[in-house]
């Protein structure tokens, strides 16, 4: 792959964590950050939401605090850190629905038994793509304890949605939470330190709207919009290029002539 890189004008990544890694695998080219970007129109703050109609079709209670995650059930997503911190709390008055399907269900499903948390914890399956703006703008917190994210796009169109963070500090998630200001993040794989972060988030309700405005204020920064001007940048810089007669790959050449 490095001999295919090494050949172009230029190679794009969706966060600066993905370029530092990229950039130390000996490549020869400039790597730019370039989000992957969110659909800011279809996912934004909606005051006009009905929170309590979209949490009732998915079973989860109205009136409780509500941790969301969306994404796959798969292991690398490290999902078990949070059931585990769930356990550890005292504190019941609150819920965690996991959204989405993947390989993982069943094994966290039987994990969720064995540490005694149902109704604690609602599985809600697939969200239908209609309900999916609605369901963030029903949330309180989302919720990512991934440690392994190059972007995660369902953090940033939670974000989008006008909601706080609670992430693990791993890989590219510390570029979108600033601890105090959006969210908070935890150590990565631990329990104690996701127990933590919950806590304090319940603690510090009357912080929740500045939080999920500053989520909303990053998050625009992210906009599809943007990263289409970002790439149309870069792309208009490279067909300079061949105007004044430096030589590009072919394939190059036919992308900018077709599309600038």
């Amino acid at each position: 792959m490095l001999a295919v890189f090494n050949k172009l004008d230029l190679a794009t990544t969706p966060t600066e964590t993905a370029a530092r890694i990229l950039r130390a695998q000996q490549i020869h080219i400039p790597v730019r950050a370039i989000s992957n970007g969110v659909d800011t129109d279809r996912f934004h703050l909606d005051a006009q939401a009905d929170r309590v109609g979209v949490r009732r079709k998915y079973q989860l209670a109205p009136e409780l605090p509500l941790f969301l995650y969306i994404g796959r059930l798969d292991g690398e997503k490290r999902l078990d850190t949070v059931l585990e911190a769930v356990a550890l709390l005292s504190e019941k008055n609150f819920q965690l629905a996991i959204g989405g399907k993947g390989p993982y269900e069943q094994t966290l499903r039987k994990h969720v038994q064995t540490l005694g948390l149902e109704g604690r914890v609602v599985f809600i399956g697939f969200v239908q793509p209609e309900d999916l703006a609605t369901l963030y703008n029903s949330a309180d917190i989302f919720v990512m304890p991934s440690p392994e994210e190059l972007q995660s796009i369902a953090t940033l169109e939670a974000m989008a949605c006008g909601k706080p963070i609670l992430a693990a500090d791993a890989r590219a998630l510390p570029e979108l939470v600033t601890p105090g200001v959006n969210g908070y993040l935890f150590e990565r794989n631990n329990p104690e330190a996701a127990a933590h972060g919950i806590e304090r988030m319940l603690q510090e309700r009357e912080k929740w709207a500045s939080m999920g405005q500053a989520s909303f204020k990053y998050a625009q920064e992210h906009s599809l919009q943007n990263t289409i001007n970002h790439f149309e940048e870069h792309y208009t810089h490279s067909k300079e290029k061949v105007r004044v007669g430096r030589r590009i790959p072919s394939v190059t050449r036919w992308i900018l002539n077709k599309f600038i």
